[in-house]
């Protein structure tokens, strides 16, 4: 598996238990299980929570490398 794939599939995952755990709450308040829409539109919004942690967590790992670098050349 590359580097670059694990906090995709971090992400997805991540993705996939909010949904679960949102619709299991939304069964347990309202007494009725999320619609497809409903769903849809909560897993597009946690997509793209998920793109902006998986961006940032390659953005921090790219700034080590390169302060790991940089310290090399002192």
């Amino acid at each position: 598996m590359t580097r670059a794939l694990r906090p995709f599939l971090y992400a997805l995952a991540g993705v996939a238990a909010g949904l679960l755990l949102m619709s299991w709450l939304t069964r347990a308040w309202l007494g009725r299980w999320l619609a497809w829409g409903e769903l849809a539109g909560a897993g597009a919004a946690l997509a793209v929570l998920a793109f902006f942690w998986v961006r940032l967590q390659r953005q921090r790992e790219r700034r080590r490398m390169q302060d790991l670098r940089d310290s090399a050349l002192w």
